[in-house]
């Protein structure tokens, strides 16, 4: 009886969970289907939202054009009755003038009959009619300019006025297009209204029915639990008849074989029963700690688990709090890199030249030249056939070359001290080029600075070789030197060198020679 009970509990199961399996399936395909409705709803209400705007501006540009068009259709009447009482007064003038002037022929007829010795002087007097004519043309002209100048404002109010009804023809068109894509759109609304009304309804009722579904399986599965327990109840139950029917058995049997009288076997088998019995009683204690550590189990890894997640969020805050100071560091690096960067462009930009100092005086007995004054450190005595006015001009346009050679900024190169070296010596009696001279003189400085190492860069020691800005200025350092030249080989000395002290103090010997 309890296995078939049991098989019809797992029938009705199985049938239950198919069924929720069924619904969840219908569930799902409702909620796909919901959530397209929902979609096109709210495409369809952007539509709207968009269309009313447009109708909106639609509204805005047709009022003013209203506007508008009523003022110019005031205007033209103004204008119109303007020019109507204007005809009429021209009408009234030019009726008035031909009375005039049946009048005056009239006039003109029956004096003809009289004598004009007769007529009084005063009478004779011509009239000033040349007053009344000239203010009569000068409101004439008037009018006419005013007819004119009303004339083209009439014109220009029609063709605005052509304009303005076009364009409100177009607009009235495109508004009954909005009207008429307005009135489908609410349509369909409507209709998607509907719809999700009505799925709406399927979802209560799914949801209702899911519900209950629901119960009916919590219902099950508690009457499952309760039979489950039912059954190892009556398992422990059967398992300790069988026991006891077994140990009745083997009782029954010593007592009914030979052996009945032996007290030690008696013993044994009390023993076996009692052992039997706190087995069974250690194997339901067994079941029951196994329960207890399972449940112990999980809540000991719930707790470690939550000591992990206090000991990650405490890892996360330091790892922020880092971050936030390395992104610090990294500004306040930038900000150094960036200020040193300027100095350094500042420190290698060239220094602007100085002005050509004046030539030397032709001829003078005390002044010395450049390249004499060098060369009598060495204490060389000149040439035999050497001669002072030579000397003098060879010096000046030695000068003259340096300094066109320093404005121009064009370097002296290697080549030209290979290329003097290998020339053939001067003949005896003749004085050797005074560029010659220079150049070596410039060749030798040259390689003595390169030797002493004055024109290297001094590295900032300041900073650390391993840093990431001491990185960046071995780059720039290295752009720098792959660049281009300096274009004023001058400028390139260092102002403490013996060169420059050699340019410095040949200025001044120049100019105290001058004053």
């Amino acid at each position: 009886m309890m296995a078939t009970n049991d098989c019809a509990n797992c029938r009705e199961l199985k049938e239950i969970k198919a069924i929720a399996r069924q619904v969840l399936k219908k569930y799902d395909e409702l909620l796909e289907k919901y959530k397209q409705n929902e979609q096109q709803y709210d495409e369809v209400v952007k539509t709207l939202k968009e269309r009313e705007a447009m109708l909106d501006d639609m509204k805005g540009l047709i009022e003013p054009a209203v506007s508008e068009h009523e003022r110019l259709m005031v205007k033209y009447d103004i204008e119109v009755n303007c020019r109507n009482e204007a005809e009429n007064i021209a009408r009234k003038v030019t009726s008035q003038n031909i009375t005039l002037k049946r009048q005056s022929q009239a006039l003109l007829c029956h004096l003809e009959k009289i004598d004009i010795t007769q007529i009084p002087e005063e009478i004779l007097e011509e009239p000033e009619e040349e007053e009344e004519t000239a203010g009569y043309k000068e409101y004439t002209d008037k009018l006419n300019n005013t007819i004119k100048d009303l004339e083209e404002k009439v014109s220009f109010y029609v063709t605005s006025l052509t304009t303005a009804t076009e364009e409100l023809s177009t607009e009235r068109e495109n508004n009954f297009r909005l009207q008429q894509k307005n009135e489908h759109l609410k349509q369909s609304l409507n209709q998607t209204e509907n719809t999700l009304t009505q799925y709406q309804n399927a979802m209560t009722e799914l949801s209702t029915m899911s519900e209950s579904a629901y119960e009916e399986y919590e219902h099950l599965k508690s009457k499952y639990e309760i039979e489950a327990q039912q059954r190892t109840e009556a398992e422990n139950k059967m398992q300790k008849i069988k026991a006891q029917n077994e140990a009745m058995k083997t009782q029954s049997t010593i007592l009914m074989s030979k052996v009945a009288n032996d007290q030690h076997l008696i013993l044994a088998l009390c023993k076996i029963e009692e052992l039997e019995e706190d087995k069974t009683n250690l194997e339901r204690d067994v079941g029951d700690l196994k329960e207890q550590m399972s449940n112990e189990t999980n809540e000991e890894a719930l707790t470690q688990l939550e000591e992990e997640r206090d000991k990650l969020s405490v890892e996360i805050e330091d790892l922020t709090k880092k971050v936030s100071n390395y992104e610090q560091l990294y500004s306040n690096l930038e900000r150094q890199y960036k200020e040193l960067e300027k100095k350094l462009e500042e420190a290698l930009s060239p220094p602007i030249p100085p002005p050509p100092p004046l030539p030397p005086p032709p001829s003078t007995s005390t002044s010395k030249g450049f390249l004499a004054r060098i060369r009598g450190n060495k204490k060389k005595k000149p040439a035999p056939g050497q001669q002072a006015g030579v000397d003098e001009k060879g010096y000046g346009k030695a000068l003259e070359e340096m300094m066109k050679r320093i404005n121009s900024g064009k370097p002296i190169l290697k080549e030209n001290s290979r290329i003097i070296k290998e020339k053939p010596e001067s003949k005896d009696g003749e004085n050797p080029g005074a560029m010659l001279e220079l150049h070596s003189v410039l060749n030798r400085f040259k390689n003595t600075q390169r030797k002493s190492g004055t024109l290297s860069s001094r590295p900032v020691n300041s900073i650390e070789p391993e840093s990431e800005l001491a990185k960046a200025f071995v780059l720039k350092k290295s752009k720098t030197k792959s660049g281009p030249l300096s274009s004023n080989p001058v400028n390139s000395v260092e102002p403490q060198s013996e060169l420059a002290k050699a340019f410095r103090r040949v200025k001044w010997e120049d100019s105290q020679t001058n004053e």
